[in-house]
């Protein structure tokens, strides 16, 4: 059952030492951390996953010089020869923060912003009292006995506050949310390896705070220019699906769970037949129901085409790999059906719970680029869409749907793609 849970969550920031030789062209960070550079553009792995700028250098032989120690009594201006970087391409490096004293933003600040911003964030993303009770109540108790809950709970506001309006200097969020989330991962694995019951609710606390985290650092990942082939485009991804397989795995062990965790785990039906009576165009329509009713009255013309499209790109070929699409169409039907037929309130969770239902292995066939997959995941991005407000999702709908237009909107693809694509071109507002 351990086992089952660690495999359905694949954590982001975690970094392994591998024995390797030097990487003459490496970036300056990786250079003065002496570490293997993996050389991508515009970021590599090490800088991508840590949140720091990325910068080359524009000799192969540069050198990376590290500022004098205190008192030595040379200047930093002074150091070094040759072709050594100037002190201005080694300002913008990032630093390796081995402890909370080396941040430049307290706890305490870090805190008072989950406590007065980050969970009210979510108040538009939840319909039941229960919802938003997880965040402003049942994390907040837990991070006074957990620290792992409380890593979480850093994490989430430092995070919050590098993508905050009018915050003057985001490197010290960044620098506190990669470290605050390389310690929360770190021990979040240590603590689903050991699904102790006494923990219960702190697994299901972390895999909630893992997957929020996934879809922040996802909107990092798009600003920095990581392509969908990249797999920690899809780390979100895995860390949704993580939640309903480890609540799925405590519930199946007859561990104790807070009633009320168990309430909101439980989905509500909602019958909102009325919701779309308006035409597209209607001046008193919403953006939220200008967009979901383009959804709704094309579903049927668009999950049909989506089938035939399917059905051409394996025909003949891994049977594996249909079945997988088609299990991912389905969800992605029920999952449209329900977003019209429920309280908007509850639109983000109905898209979750659709990832979560999908297939796994279509996530892979997302990283190798598979048209079929491009093309269900498209039109999942248009629903996304509707709740681009929220901080962790953004322009996650338009930005996807433009990426995988730009892998591949030829031929049949194309004609696939064509209502996401007209559903970023139309102005919904």
């Amino acid at each position: 059952m351990q086992s089952e849970v660690l495999n359905s969550i694949q954590l982001p920031l975690i970094r392994t030492k591998r024995h390797h030789r030097k990487s003459r062209f490496g970036c300056l960070a990786c250079k003065r951390r002496r570490v293997k550079c993996d050389e991508k553009r515009p970021a590599c792995t090490s800088c991508a996953l840590r949140l720091s700028d990325c910068v080359y250098p524009t000799s192969p032989n540069a050198r990376i010089v590290e500022p004098p120690a205190p008192g030595s009594g040379i200047k930093s201006d002074d150091a070094g020869s040759g072709n050594a970087s100037s002190p201005s391409s080694t300002a913008s490096s990032p630093r390796l923060i081995l402890d909370a004293a080396e941040l430049e933003v307290s706890g305490l600040e870090l805190t008072q912003c989950y406590l007065s911003r980050v969970f009210y964030s979510f108040d538009e993303a939840v319909s039941r009292p229960e919802r938003l009770w997880v965040w402003k109540v049942y994390i907040p108790t837990l991070a006074f006995t957990y620290s792992t809950v409380r890593d979480g709970m850093l994490t989430m506001g430092a995070i919050f506050l590098r993508f905050a309006d009018g915050t003057p200097d985001t490197t010290k969020y960044v620098d506190a949310a990669n470290f605050y989330g390389t310690r929360f991962v770190e021990e979040s694995r240590k603590q689903l390896a050991r699904l102790d019951s006494a923990e219960s609710d702190a697994n299901i606390a972390c895999s909630r705070m893992l997957f929020v985290l996934g879809l922040a650092f996802h909107r990092e990942y798009r600003r920095i220019g990581f392509e969908y082939s990249n797999p920690m485009m899809w780390t979100w991804a895995y860390m949704l699906s993580g939640v309903k397989t480890v609540f799925g795995a405590i519930i199946a062990s007859g561990h104790n769970v807070d009633p009320t965790m168990l309430l909101e785990m439980t989905p509500v039906e909602h019958n909102n037949d009325g919701m779309l009576d308006f035409e597209i165009g209607s001046p008193a329509a919403s953006k939220y129901d200008r967009l979901l009713a383009y959804i709704t009255t094309t579903m049927k013309e668009r999950h049909t085409a989506l089938h035939a499209f399917i059905l051409h790109e394996t025909t003949g070929k891994n049977v594996e790999a249909r079945n997988i699409c088609l299990g991912a169409l389905q969800s992605l039907h029920s999952a449209t059906e329900q977003v019209r037929s429920t309280d908007k309130s509850d639109t983000v969770r109905v898209l979750c719970a659709c990832i979560a239902d999908t297939p796994p292995g279509l996530f892979n066939m997302l990283e190798k680029q598979h048209h079929a997959a491009l093309a269900i995941h498209a039109h999942w991005l248009m629903m996304m869409m509707l709740k681009e407000e929220l901080w962790v999702i953004d322009d996650m709908g338009r930005a996807g749907i433009k990426a995988i237009l730009d892998v591949a909107d030829t031929g049949e693809m194309g004609d696939v793609l064509r209502w996401p694509r007209e559903a970023t071109e139309v102005q919904w507002e």
